[in-house]
């Protein structure tokens, strides 16, 4: 059906009755605001859940660095404290090796004056050469004592002991594998060794002596000191020492 001028002047007529009606309506009461606004909105609510996520974010980093500024400073304090603990400490061992040392030294001139008063007794006295035998024995234990809680007092080694009892046997072994070991560059094995030799029988040969000496040297491992620590063993404390061992320190100390 072909369409007149009328019909076409009214259908132009409606469509901009149409478009009136649709320009009249309220903003968002139009079918088209929906599809512009909905995405700026999705947009806008994603942007500021991303803020807030990391707003959150940061301030969690900051009371992260806050604690750890926190516990660096608590760190400090605690050094700080320990160091001068310490330090007390030190001072105080320092202290109580002099005076345990002093005790040695007067015990060691207690006992000399104890032999020379003995020594100047007659034969016939007997009940008194017997006390000062007995004060002897006391005072040579309470040398050892201090001497060995000097030695210990600051030494992660094996410990010296002050026995009643002698077992020269056990000495004997114990000094021989000890020097053994000191041939073979065994430091530590040497170091108990020669311990428990000193422990064994109080005083017997140089086994304390030479404990302490490897002792020091375990201290560093300077090749300059270990030369010259064998080289003071060679010379100070080769009386007991087989010749095999001595054969095999010197040329260490070459």
């Amino acid at each position: 059906m072909a369409f007149t001028e009328q019909d076409k002047l009214d259908l132009e007529c409606k469509k901009l009755d149409e478009e009136l009606r649709t320009l009249k309506r309220p903003f968002l009461t139009q079918p088209g605001t929906w599809f512009t606004i909905i995405p700026l909105l999705l947009s806008v609510a994603l942007n500021l859940q991303q803020c807030s996520d990391s707003k959150t974010v940061q301030a969690k980093a900051d009371l992260q660095l806050e604690r750890t500024q926190l516990d660096n400073e608590k760190a400090a304090k605690t050094r700080d404290s320990l160091g001068v603990a310490k330090k007390e400490i030190d001072s105080q061992i320092t202290k109580a090796t002099l005076e345990l040392h002093s005790v040695e030294d007067s015990a060691s001139g207690l006992k000399v004056l104890l032999a020379d008063l003995r020594a100047k007794l007659p034969d016939t006295a007997v009940a008194a050469r017997k006390t000062i035998d007995n004060l002897q024995n006391r005072v040579v234990s309470l040398a050892n004592t201090s001497k060995y809680a000097a030695a210990n007092i600051n030494d992660g080694g094996p410990s010296f002991k002050v026995s009643g009892a002698k077992n020269p046997a056990l000495a004997q072994q114990k000094e021989q594998e000890g020097f053994a070991a000191l041939s073979h560059d065994s430091m530590a094995k040497a170091v108990t060794s020669f311990t428990e030799a000193e422990n064994a029988y109080n005083g017997y040969h140089n086994s304390y002596e030479l404990a302490q000496a490897l002792k020091q040297q375990g201290k560093t491992n300077d090749p300059a000191t270990r030369k010259q620590m064998i080289k003071t063993i060679l010379e100070k404390y080769n009386g007991y020492m087989p010749p095999k061992v001595q054969q095999a320190l010197q040329d260490k100390a070459k």
